[in-house]
Protein backbone atom coordinates (compact mmCIF):
# COMPACT_ATOMS: atom_id res chain seq x y z
CA UNK A 1 0.00 0.00 0.00
CA UNK A 2 1.20 3.49 -0.93
CA UNK A 3 0.43 5.21 2.26
CA UNK A 4 -0.60 5.26 5.62
CA UNK A 5 -1.46 8.92 5.79
CA UNK A 6 -5.07 10.20 5.93
CA UNK A 7 -6.39 12.06 2.79
CA UNK A 8 -9.08 14.73 3.64
CA UNK A 9 -11.19 17.27 1.18
CA UNK A 10 -9.24 20.77 0.23
CA UNK A 11 -12.62 22.40 0.14
CA UNK A 12 -12.12 23.93 3.01
CA UNK A 13 -10.47 27.72 2.68
CA UNK A 14 -7.49 27.16 4.89
CA UNK A 15 -6.44 24.10 2.78
CA UNK A 16 -6.86 25.73 -0.56
CA UNK A 17 -4.12 26.87 -2.56
CA UNK A 18 -5.46 29.79 -3.18
CA UNK A 19 -5.65 30.77 0.46
CA UNK A 20 -2.29 28.91 1.39
CA UNK A 21 -0.29 30.37 4.11
CA UNK A 22 2.75 29.50 2.51
CA UNK A 23 1.41 30.03 -1.21
CA UNK A 24 4.35 32.35 -2.15
CA UNK A 25 6.40 29.41 -1.86
CA UNK A 26 4.77 27.14 -3.75
CA UNK A 27 2.25 27.67 -7.02
CA UNK A 28 0.64 30.33 -5.26
CA UNK A 29 3.56 32.45 -6.93
CA UNK A 30 3.04 30.93 -9.97
CA UNK A 31 -0.67 30.77 -10.88
CA UNK A 32 -3.71 33.04 -11.17
CA UNK A 33 -6.36 32.52 -9.03
CA UNK A 34 -8.41 30.34 -11.46
CA UNK A 35 -5.60 27.84 -12.14
CA UNK A 36 -5.05 27.80 -8.46
CA UNK A 37 -9.01 26.98 -8.00
CA UNK A 38 -8.48 24.50 -11.13
CA UNK A 39 -5.79 22.49 -8.59
CA UNK A 40 -7.86 22.28 -5.91
CA UNK A 41 -10.49 20.89 -7.94
CA UNK A 42 -9.00 18.53 -10.09
CA UNK A 43 -5.29 17.56 -9.47
CA UNK A 44 -4.59 18.13 -5.49
CA UNK A 45 -5.45 16.25 -2.74
CA UNK A 46 -4.52 16.57 0.52
CA UNK A 47 -2.92 13.97 3.25
CA UNK A 48 -2.37 14.03 7.13
CA UNK A 49 0.67 11.67 7.79
CA UNK A 50 1.54 10.56 11.38
CA UNK A 51 5.08 10.18 12.65
CA UNK A 52 7.37 7.55 10.31
CA UNK A 53 4.13 7.10 7.49
CA UNK A 54 5.42 5.69 4.57
CA UNK A 55 4.07 8.06 1.66
CA UNK A 56 5.62 6.77 -1.36
CA UNK A 57 7.31 3.52 -1.37
CA UNK A 58 10.54 2.82 -3.22
CA UNK A 59 9.94 0.87 -6.63
CA UNK A 60 6.01 1.76 -7.33
CA UNK A 61 4.88 3.04 -9.85
CA UNK A 62 5.32 7.11 -10.57
CA UNK A 63 2.13 8.68 -10.62
CA UNK A 64 2.19 12.00 -8.35
CA UNK A 65 4.93 15.02 -7.06
CA UNK A 66 4.03 15.86 -3.58
CA UNK A 67 5.01 19.31 -1.31
CA UNK A 68 5.09 19.39 1.92
CA UNK A 69 2.62 21.90 3.42
CA UNK A 70 3.47 21.44 7.29
CA UNK A 71 6.08 18.88 8.72
CA UNK A 72 8.70 16.83 7.02
CA UNK A 73 9.43 14.14 5.12
CA UNK A 74 13.06 12.22 4.36
CA UNK A 75 13.48 10.70 1.22
CA UNK A 76 15.60 6.91 1.86
CA UNK A 77 17.29 4.20 -0.71
CA UNK A 78 17.49 0.77 0.12
CA UNK A 79 19.72 -1.31 -1.90
CA UNK A 80 20.21 -4.67 -2.42
CA UNK A 81 22.33 -5.46 0.53
CA UNK A 82 19.28 -3.76 2.64
CA UNK A 83 20.88 -0.55 3.91
CA UNK A 84 19.06 2.62 4.08
CA UNK A 85 20.87 5.86 2.56
CA UNK A 86 19.15 8.94 3.53
CA UNK A 87 18.93 11.05 0.28
CA UNK A 88 17.37 13.95 1.28
CA UNK A 89 14.92 16.41 3.58
CA UNK A 90 11.96 18.63 2.77
CA UNK A 91 11.04 21.26 4.49
CA UNK A 92 7.54 23.59 4.04
CA UNK A 93 6.93 24.53 1.06
CA UNK A 94 9.33 22.34 -1.14
CA UNK A 95 7.99 19.63 -3.48
CA UNK A 96 9.57 16.22 -4.13
CA UNK A 97 8.76 13.23 -6.28
CA UNK A 98 10.34 14.20 -9.47
CA UNK A 99 12.95 11.46 -9.91
CA UNK A 100 10.00 8.85 -10.87
CA UNK A 101 8.99 10.68 -13.96
CA UNK A 102 12.58 9.70 -15.99
CA UNK A 103 11.75 5.55 -15.22
CA UNK A 104 7.87 5.88 -14.22
CA UNK A 105 9.29 4.46 -10.68
CA UNK A 106 9.52 6.20 -7.36
CA UNK A 107 13.57 5.54 -6.68
CA UNK A 108 13.06 6.21 -3.24
CA UNK A 109 10.51 5.75 -0.21
CA UNK A 110 9.26 9.15 1.45
CA UNK A 111 8.79 9.02 5.37
CA UNK A 112 7.31 11.46 7.46
CA UNK A 113 9.78 12.92 10.29
CA UNK A 114 7.00 14.05 12.41
CA UNK A 115 3.22 14.67 11.54
CA UNK A 116 2.93 16.42 8.61
CA UNK A 117 0.62 17.53 5.67
CA UNK A 118 1.23 17.27 2.23
CA UNK A 119 -0.19 18.39 -1.41
CA UNK A 120 -0.22 15.27 -3.22
CA UNK A 121 -0.33 16.58 -7.23
CA UNK A 122 -1.32 14.53 -9.90
CA UNK A 123 1.52 14.61 -12.49
CA UNK A 124 -0.78 13.44 -15.49
CA UNK A 125 -3.18 16.29 -14.75
CA UNK A 126 -0.84 18.82 -13.69
CA UNK A 127 0.90 18.28 -16.73
CA UNK A 128 -2.22 19.04 -18.84
CA UNK A 129 -2.92 22.04 -17.30
CA UNK A 130 0.95 22.86 -17.32
CA UNK A 131 0.46 22.53 -20.94
CA UNK A 132 -1.62 25.94 -21.11
CA UNK A 133 0.65 28.10 -19.08
CA UNK A 134 4.09 28.67 -19.19
CA UNK A 135 4.19 29.63 -15.52
CA UNK A 136 3.49 26.74 -14.52
CA UNK A 137 5.71 24.70 -16.94
CA UNK A 138 9.00 27.03 -15.08
CA UNK A 139 7.36 26.21 -11.91
CA UNK A 140 7.51 22.61 -12.72
CA UNK A 141 11.06 23.05 -14.02
CA UNK A 142 12.10 24.95 -11.08
CA UNK A 143 11.52 22.16 -9.06
CA UNK A 144 13.15 19.47 -11.02
CA UNK A 145 15.87 21.30 -11.03
CA UNK A 146 15.97 21.95 -7.85
CA UNK A 147 15.95 17.95 -6.82
CA UNK A 148 19.08 17.97 -9.35
CA UNK A 149 20.80 20.78 -7.80
CA UNK A 150 20.42 19.19 -4.27
CA UNK A 151 21.82 16.12 -4.98
CA UNK A 152 24.42 17.72 -6.86
CA UNK A 153 25.21 19.53 -3.38
CA UNK A 154 25.15 16.73 -1.38
CA UNK A 155 27.67 14.67 -3.39
CA UNK A 156 29.75 17.95 -2.73
CA UNK A 157 29.20 17.67 0.81
CA UNK A 158 30.05 13.83 0.81
CA UNK A 159 33.47 15.08 -0.77
CA UNK A 160 34.64 17.01 2.01
CA UNK A 161 37.34 15.55 3.97
CA UNK A 162 36.14 17.21 7.05
CA UNK A 163 33.26 15.98 9.09
CA UNK A 164 33.00 19.57 10.34
CA UNK A 165 32.69 21.18 6.94
CA UNK A 166 29.63 18.79 6.00
CA UNK A 167 27.43 19.24 9.52
CA UNK A 168 28.67 23.11 9.08
CA UNK A 169 27.24 23.07 5.53
CA UNK A 170 24.16 20.85 6.32
CA UNK A 171 23.20 23.79 9.33
CA UNK A 172 23.60 26.74 7.02
CA UNK A 173 21.52 24.91 4.31
CA UNK A 174 18.48 24.57 6.81
CA UNK A 175 19.25 28.34 7.91
CA UNK A 176 18.73 29.34 4.42
CA UNK A 177 15.63 27.05 4.01
CA UNK A 178 14.53 28.66 7.25
CA UNK A 179 14.96 32.27 6.27
CA UNK A 180 13.00 31.65 2.65
CA UNK A 181 10.34 30.49 4.79
CA UNK A 182 10.77 33.95 6.50
CA UNK A 183 11.65 32.02 9.80
CA UNK A 184 14.32 33.00 12.37
CA UNK A 185 17.44 31.76 10.23
CA UNK A 186 19.56 31.73 13.22
CA UNK A 187 17.08 29.55 15.26
CA UNK A 188 17.01 25.66 13.90
CA UNK A 189 14.21 22.81 14.84
CA UNK A 190 15.83 19.76 13.44
CA UNK A 191 12.69 17.84 12.78
CA UNK A 192 15.24 14.74 11.97
CA UNK A 193 17.60 13.03 14.50
CA UNK A 194 21.20 13.07 14.56
CA UNK A 195 21.30 9.80 13.37
CA UNK A 196 19.54 10.58 10.21
CA UNK A 197 21.83 13.20 9.87
CA UNK A 198 24.68 11.06 10.38
CA UNK A 199 23.19 8.84 7.82
CA UNK A 200 22.65 11.70 5.18
CA UNK A 201 26.16 13.08 5.51
CA UNK A 202 28.23 9.72 5.58
CA UNK A 203 29.39 10.08 9.03
CA UNK A 204 28.58 8.18 12.20
CA UNK A 205 26.39 9.32 14.73
CA UNK A 206 29.29 9.83 17.07
CA UNK A 207 31.51 11.98 14.86
CA UNK A 208 28.12 14.14 14.56
CA UNK A 209 27.40 14.83 18.24
CA UNK A 210 31.58 14.86 18.68
CA UNK A 211 31.00 18.34 16.29
CA UNK A 212 28.36 19.85 17.57
CA UNK A 213 29.55 19.70 21.37
CA UNK A 214 32.87 21.26 20.18
CA UNK A 215 31.22 24.14 18.02
CA UNK A 216 29.02 24.46 21.25
CA UNK A 217 31.60 24.66 23.62
CA UNK A 218 33.72 27.37 21.53
CA UNK A 219 30.66 29.52 21.22
CA UNK A 220 29.93 29.33 17.79
CA UNK A 221 26.51 27.72 17.98
CA UNK A 222 24.05 26.30 21.30
CA UNK A 223 22.89 23.14 21.08
CA UNK A 224 19.64 22.04 23.14
CA UNK A 225 18.57 18.86 22.43
CA UNK A 226 16.60 19.21 18.96
CA UNK A 227 17.40 23.32 18.62
CA UNK A 228 20.16 24.56 17.27
CA UNK A 229 21.28 28.33 17.59
CA UNK A 230 23.58 29.81 15.41
CA UNK A 231 25.73 32.42 17.21
CA UNK A 232 28.51 33.27 14.72
CA UNK A 233 26.98 32.54 11.18
CA UNK A 234 30.35 34.31 9.83
CA UNK A 235 32.51 32.69 11.79
CA UNK A 236 30.42 29.41 10.65
CA UNK A 237 30.82 30.02 6.90
CA UNK A 238 34.59 30.35 6.96
CA UNK A 239 34.81 26.30 8.35
CA UNK A 240 33.99 25.37 5.24
CA UNK A 241 35.46 25.94 1.96
CA UNK A 242 32.10 26.77 -0.66
CA UNK A 243 28.73 27.13 1.91
CA UNK A 244 26.12 26.02 -0.88
CA UNK A 245 22.56 25.66 -0.48
CA UNK A 246 20.35 22.64 -2.09
CA UNK A 247 17.91 25.36 -2.79
CA UNK A 248 17.32 26.73 -6.27
CA UNK A 249 16.81 30.68 -6.33
CA UNK A 250 13.54 32.24 -6.84
CA UNK A 251 14.41 34.21 -10.20
CA UNK A 252 12.75 33.74 -13.36
CA UNK A 253 14.84 32.41 -16.07
CA UNK A 254 16.30 35.16 -17.82
CA UNK A 255 15.82 34.94 -21.63
CA UNK A 256 18.96 35.09 -22.28
CA UNK A 257 20.18 31.89 -21.24
CA UNK A 258 17.80 29.80 -22.70
CA UNK A 259 17.30 28.90 -27.00
CA UNK A 260 14.82 27.92 -28.93
CA UNK A 261 12.03 28.91 -27.27
CA UNK A 262 8.31 27.44 -28.07
CA UNK A 263 4.94 29.55 -27.72
CA UNK A 264 2.13 28.98 -26.07
CA UNK A 265 -0.75 31.01 -25.81
CA UNK A 266 1.11 34.47 -27.05
CA UNK A 267 3.87 33.41 -24.64
CA UNK A 268 7.24 32.44 -24.57
CA UNK A 269 7.96 29.72 -22.30
CA UNK A 270 11.56 29.04 -21.44
CA UNK A 271 11.13 25.68 -19.73
CA UNK A 272 9.42 23.71 -23.47
CA UNK A 273 12.86 24.80 -25.21
CA UNK A 274 14.92 22.24 -23.09
CA UNK A 275 15.16 18.91 -24.36
CA UNK A 276 15.15 17.04 -20.94
CA UNK A 277 11.55 18.94 -19.99
CA UNK A 278 9.99 18.80 -23.27
CA UNK A 279 10.15 14.77 -22.57
CA UNK A 280 8.14 14.50 -19.75
CA UNK A 281 5.95 17.59 -21.01
CA UNK A 282 5.34 15.86 -24.12
CA UNK A 283 2.12 13.91 -23.13
CA UNK A 284 2.07 14.03 -19.67
CA UNK A 285 3.75 10.37 -18.86
CA UNK A 286 6.87 9.45 -17.12
CA UNK A 287 9.92 9.50 -19.94
CA UNK A 288 10.43 5.68 -21.35
CA UNK A 289 13.51 4.95 -23.17
CA UNK A 290 17.40 5.16 -22.72
CA UNK A 291 17.87 8.24 -20.89
CA UNK A 292 21.62 8.14 -22.51
CA UNK A 293 20.27 10.25 -25.05
CA UNK A 294 18.44 12.72 -22.66
CA UNK A 295 22.07 13.56 -21.14
CA UNK A 296 23.49 13.85 -25.20
CA UNK A 297 20.96 16.55 -25.77
CA UNK A 298 21.52 18.36 -22.77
Amino acid sequence: MNISARPFSGQHDARSCVHCRIGHLCLGASCTRSQLLHVDQRIKHQLVASRNATIVAQNSLFTDCYVVKAGAVKTVFLNKRGDEKIMGFHLPGEAFGFEGILEGRNTCSVITLERSTLCKINYRNFHELARESPSLQEWLLRRVLQELHGAEVHNRWLSYTSAEERVVSFLMDLSERQRLQSWHSDELRLPMSRRDIANYLGLALETVSRVLHRLHRIGELSVRNRHIRLLQCDSLKERVVSVETTRVPNTKFPAHTLSGHSRLGGHESPASSLPFFRTFLKDGAPFQGNSDNLTKDL
